[in-house]
């Protein structure tokens, strides 16, 4: 999984290079050629999409990491719905909704339960389905300045992360109690519930972006920073019928994105488009509630996660 994600986003970064090289003398700053060509208003996109991501949930105890659930989306194919709108010739305001559908998961979960350094206990669940995943976005971009036919952008904005996977089934290796190391395993039933997890993650942040026409291809590429506002998550441990409840300190986040496009008619034009989101390791609290007693508690500093996703896609833009 890691390794998929450093190639894609190394050829993301490949994407970017049309973009270097353009030191040449400033030209005059003028942006109705750009950005209000064909006196355009508005633009509306679909796009198809493939989506991968792994999600990390952390337990801690005493600063101590006890276990660690790593959740794969492998493959999910996405569709995503984009509207822009040039409200000045230099402010332009966009937002856009992606949604993720189901296809090939995984989840493995670890335990560090002994004084091995080793994991003393793990659970690998083939059967994982992606229930939802959801990523809103809204933000703005501000054209700052023109240099020959690339342009230079300042973006901002706030993105909401919102999805759940469940595992079912799978195998189980496990330390016994006469201290036996990985002496024992056993296998879940198929399609029984194991545990599902949930990630809310919103997010805000600004960065730099680029445009750039080189023929007839228009190139776009962007940086953005930004931390997470209020993240949290929720694990429900069908067998020990325990719900757990994190809520989490803030975090950084990063994502670059691209977009390669081509004219397809007057009004439209057919693209390719990539991005990488890392939201790094969150910690904070976490409340716990057995769904059969109703008894609760709480615990600090003794929960993490992480996020990281690469959507790569093609679709088509409509000018109006």
């Amino acid at each position: 999984m890691r390794k998929h994600l450093m190639l894609h986003t190394g050829i993301l970064g490949l994407c970017i290079l049309p973009f270097i090289g353009t030191a040449h003398a400033a030209d005059p700053v003028t942006f109705s050629g750009l950005f209000l060509a064909q006196n355009e208003q508005f633009r509306f996109s679909v796009e198809a999409g493939y989506l991968t991501a792994r999600a990390n949930e952390y337990v801690y105890e005493e600063g101590r990491t006890v276990s660690r659930l790593i959740w794969d989306i492998n493959a999910a194919a996405t569709i995503t719905a984009r509207a822009e709108m040039n409200m000045t010739p230099r402010w332009r305001l966009s937002g856009s909704a992606t949604v993720g559908i189901d296809h090939s998961n995984f989840m493995a979960d670890y335990d560090w339960l002994t004084p091995s350094p080793d994991w003393s206990h793990r659970s690998v669940h083939w059967d994982t389905q992606l229930d939802h995943y959801v990523a809103l976005d809204l933000g703005a971009s501000y054209a700052a300045w023109q240099i020959n036919r690339t342009t230079l952008n300042i973006l901002g904005g706030l993105r909401y992360t919102d999805f759940q996977l469940s595992s079912y089934g799978g195998s189980f290796v496990y330390t016994t109690e006469d201290g036996e190391f990985r002496g024992d395993s056993l296998s879940f039933a198929d399609g029984q519930a194991v545990i599902t997890y949930r990630q809310r993650l919103p997010a805000l942040y600004g960065g730099l972006g680029a445009s750039r026409q080189i023929g007839s291809v228009h190139f776009d590429a962007g940086i953005l920073g930004g931390v997470t506002l209020w993240p949290r998550d929720k694990d429900h441990h069908w067998l020990r019928s325990l719900k757990f409840k994190d809520e989490f300190k803030r975090s950084p986040y990063l994502a670059l994105q691209m977009r390669a496009s081509v004219p397809v008619s007057d009004n439209g034009e057919a693209f390719l488009s990539a991005r990488y989101e890392k939201y790094f390791r969150m910690e904070g609290d976490t409340h716990i509630l057995d769904t059969r007693t109703g008894e609760s508690s709480f615990s600090h500093d003794s929960a993490g996660a992480s996020l990281q996703t690469l959507n790569i896609g093609v679709g088509l833009r409509f000018r109006f």
